[in-house]
């Protein structure tokens, strides 16, 4: 895959073949969780909606072993036996991959893709289906995008930007990251602005208006998370 390729690539099988081991464990893990949260109208219970944060902070560093394995084992249930409403099976067969690891991250997507349009036969979804599927799969890349940015080009941060201010602009990174707090995006771009970034690739990132997720790359930049 090529840079144009990847830029306008709407699925993120290929795009996840082409990044292979290169995108980590973290990365892979935080991009099947935001799949699954894609699909949380249909992650019904209070278990295997926990089972996505548990992840989520298993690649963080925040969670246990015996955590994600609680976690897996809800989500295995739900998968199993708790599933009943439209699309939910699938769904928590998004989740069991998010906590089985990043390797798994392509089925998650997979099987978000297919909770959220629940074709009635997902070997031969009808036409309308298969428009929801396309469409399901180039919101997946934009969430892709985020987490990995532009892996043929490297950003890099200045020291001073974290400094200025007394740390402003790492403290707001760091509330933004862990409050889920993704729409002070733009208000952090005006921050590194004044802090002295001109990096355009990172201003506007933050003031893109679309859909970001922990593992962002410019969170994750300014917050030396890999």
């Amino acid at each position: 895959m090529i840079e144009s390729e990847w830029l306008a690539c709407s699925d993120p099988q290929p795009m996840l073949r082409h990044l292979g081991c290169k995108a980590g464990e973290r990365k892979r893990r935080l991009f099947a969780c935001a799949c699954c949260r894609r699909a949380w109208h249909l992650l019904v219970g209070y278990r295997i909606q926990k089972a996505v944060e548990t992840a989520e902070r298993y690649a963080d560093k925040t969670a246990s072993e015996t955590e994600l394995d609680e976690a897996s084992d809800a989500a295995e249930v739900a998968y199993r036996f708790g599933a009943s409403n439209t699309g939910g099976h699938a769904a928590a067969q998004a989740v069991l991959s998010s906590t089985a690891g990043g390797p798994d991250a392509a089925r998650a997507a997979v099987f978000a893709a297919q909770g959220i349009v629940n074709p009635k036969d997902i070997a031969l979804p009808s036409e309308g289906e298969q428009v929801g599927l396309d469409a399901e799969r180039a919101e997946q890349t934009s969430v892709l995008r985020d987490i990995i940015g532009n892996p043929f080009h490297t950003n890099v941060i200045d020291l001073s930007w974290l400094t200025w201010h007394n740390g402003s602009v790492l403290k707001m990174a760091r509330a933004i990251y862990d409050g889920r707090d993704f729409d002070r995006m733009p208000v952090l771009a005006n921050a590194l602005e004044r802090a002295g970034c001109t990096d355009a690739d990172i201003l506007d990132h933050c003031r893109s208006g679309g859909e970001h997720v922990r593992g962002c790359w410019v969170l994750d930049l300014l917050l030396c998370k890999g």
